[in-house]
């Protein structure tokens, strides 16, 4: 009997039929000959060739139940571990029903919980996967994203700066101390003139830095003396560090890019400033700019990353598996929602949305 077995058990890890799903009934069962005891009856009664394997207290265990969750425990799973399992399982079952312990509290709330979860699993792990994505939401989200995939070159920037004139057009600033406007240009021209060989100064300090942390930490420290008080009170300066990026087509010059568009803070001579210090530099970074004048004020450029231009369509595979990784979460939950709801409308249930959430992110 026991060489038997174990061909029979052998046998059962071959050709393991795929899983079936099965209704259970989940109010407690009247005796251990209810067909409900082990499932639907529809898929679980006994064939005349489906063999006997084993028997718990009359109790029939066959090679159909063996096989079935065998196949619920995926690859690898030891037939002689899972028939163990199952014999064990039956007594304690017994051993429950005999003590009075089976009851819908006990029992088939538990088991109604682990039902739900292995749905979720099923629905939202194990049939649900990122190809499943609309192609339109894909596209839409390309659209969104376009300039992740196509753009030119990329600078990130710390600017080192000091505005002589805060405002767009140099004419208008310093109103409240000059009425004339020739005595404001030339305010404006004393400010650049003070400040010009300062920020020369602030380059020779900063000039090493290999980092934007060291290159902040440098002049940081500088601006506790540059500009001086003095010149802060006559021209009001307030020297500040900022942290930015642009892509700019360094084939190309400014004009062209931006013949329509002025952009106040990307002026010509920051962008070209940039571009031909990079250039400088043999296309390494980091590199410092030199000393570069806008109609505003004097900048020092730490440019820490110059990322190359890119043209992914959106029929790039590396593109396609990107947007559906990053729209999966959201895809997802819109799908459980829809479960929940069709599920619910067949019942009619009412969902509580709070109990909900943690269903929602169960894992596989």
């Amino acid at each position: 009997m026991t060489s038997a077995l174990v061909v029979l058990i052998s046998a059962c890890s071959e050709d393991v039929p795929p899983r079936q799903s099965a209704g259970v009934e989940l109010a407690p069962i009247s005796s251990f000959a209810d067909p409900a005891w082990t499932g639907s009856p529809s898929a679980n009664a006994r064939t005349a060739d489906d063999t006997i394997i084993a028997t718990v207290e009359g109790m029939p265990i066959t090679r159909t139940m063996l096989e079935r969750e065998l196949a619920l425990r995926g690859d690898g799973a030891d037939p002689r571990a899972v028939l163990e399992s199952i014999i064990e399982f039956e007594l304690l079952a017994r051993k429950a029903f005999d003590t009075g312990l089976y009851t819908k509290d006990v029992v088939g709330r538990p088991v109604a919980k682990a039902l739900v979860r292995r749905l979720i699993h099923e629905e939202m792990n194990t049939s649900l996967g990122h190809e499943d994505i609309p192609a339109e939401a894909v596209e839409q989200a390309y659209g969104m994203a376009r300039t992740r995939y196509q753009h030119f070159e990329v600078f990130d920037v710390v600017d080192a700066q000091v505005l002589c004139c805060p405002a767009e057009n140099p004419d208008a600033c310093y109103q409240d101390i000059f009425d004339n406007v020739e005595e404001r240009r030339n305010h404006v021209a004393d400010c650049f003139r003070t400040i010009e060989p300062m920020w020369e100064t602030l380059r020779s300090k900063v000039q090493g830095a290999k980092t934007k942390e060291e290159f902040r930490l440098l002049v940081d420290s500088a601006f506790l003396d540059l500009p001086p008080p003095e010149a802060k009170l006559t021209f009001r300066l307030d020297p500040k560090l900022h942290e930015y990026d642009f892509q700019y087509d360094v084939e190309t010059a400014y004009d062209p890019q931006f013949e329509v568009i002025r952009y106040q803070v990307f002026y010509k001579e920051i962008m070209d400033g940039a571009k031909e210090t990079w250039f400088g530099s043999g296309r390494e970074t980091p590199a410092v700019s030199p000393v570069i004048r806008t109609p505003l004020g004097l900048h020092l450029l730490f440019i820490g990353d110059v990322r190359p231009r890119k043209n992914q369509p959106l029929s790039d595979p590396n593109v396609q598996a990107e947007l559906r990784e990053r729209l999966f979460p959201q895809f997802r939950s819109a799908k459980f929602l829809e479960l929940t709801g069709r599920l619910c409308e067949a019942a009619s249930c009412q969902i509580v949305s709070e109990n909900l959430i943690p269903l929602q992110h169960q894992g596989p």
